[in-house]
């Protein structure tokens, strides 16, 4: 039996306790809010509200969650305590509605919102967006500061970033002129085997031989490519098909590619020094020719 008083009696100290587990407050900015009652301080003068980061504040509302170290706190006047949130919800919408038809006899200006929002009106089961209520600050000298900081670290980025930019496009270009080399390359191996047996023919006949090796052989091609037709088509084909197109430094590398080293190292472009002669040879001629 008594057991059983102590129970009600203890029960009945609760309810007191919690029955007003919800408050209805307002900023200093006009805002009205629906909050737990624990957000409040014992004066009812402040209440705490979870950082910007916090995630999923309608169910810290409806859980009652306690205020953490990291919340901030906003200067705040209480206006009634509810048992329930949809009772706290309610009433905050009734405000706004007395307040925006200036028909309130309970609040007067000091209490208006200065924009009626919408999530008052939304149900209880509904997951709402919050914003931390507003706080008018002057900007200091030291937040000019770091605006100036970052606007400098913003400059040098994009400078790194234009110039990492001009970097790539000079490759690009050198990129297009390898492509386009490439290309003519490609177009001359095609050219080729679509002459390929009648050029097989012309060798066959003609006996084109590189690179020359002695005078002998350089003198023979020099009268071959004077006398016979078939042998300068091959000649001009050979060359165009190892050089690829025209380029500046054309005749010097067709010339690596007709004469071995150590028969190079003999010649010259006048007869000076007891060297041989290849400035007026025919394969120079039609080199310059091609």
């Amino acid at each position: 039996m008594d057991r059983n008083v102590n129970k009600i009696i203890e029960d009945s100290d609760l309810e007191k306790n919690y029955v007003f587990i919800y408050s209805v407050i307002s900023y200093d900015n006009r805002d009205l809010e629906a909050v737990p009652s624990v957000w409040l301080n014992e004066n009812k003068t402040i209440c705490y509200w979870p950082p910007k980061s916090s995630k999923n504040i309608t169910t810290l509302i409806k859980n009652c969650a306690k205020p953490n170290e990291d919340w901030n706190s906003y200067s705040c006047s209480l206006i009634k305590q509810y048992g329930s949130y949809v009772d706290a919800k309610r009433k905050v919408a009734k405000l706004v509605d007395s307040c925006s038809s200036s028909s309130s006899q309970e609040f007067g200006k000091g209490h208006r919102r200065k924009k009626i929002s919408s999530r008052v009106m939304s149900s209880e089961n509904s997951e709402l967006i919050y914003v931390s209520p507003i706080v008018e600050t002057e900007e200091t000298n030291s937040d000019a500061s770091i605006m100036n900081i970052n606007n400098v670290d913003t400059n040098k980025k994009i400078d790194r970033m234009i110039t990492t930019v001009d970097v790539l496009l000079k490759e690009v270009a050198s990129l297009k002129v390898d492509i386009r080399e490439n290309n003519k390359l490609i177009e001359n191996f095609r050219n080729a085997s679509t002459t390929e047996d009648h050029f097989c023919e012309v060798s066959e006949k003609c006996n084109l031989k590189f690179p020359i090796e002695n005078l002998s052989e350089f003198n023979n091609m020099n009268k071959d490519l004077h006398e016979n037709e078939d042998l300068k088509k091959e000649f001009s084909y050979k060359m165009k098909l190892l050089s690829g197109g025209k380029s500046d430094d054309f005749v010097k590398r067709m010339l690596d590619r007709c004469f071995s080293k150590e028969f190079a190292t003999k010649l010259a472009w006048t007869s000076a020094k007891g060297n041989i002669p290849i400035g007026d040879s025919k394969i120079v001629i039609y080199l310059y020719r091609m």
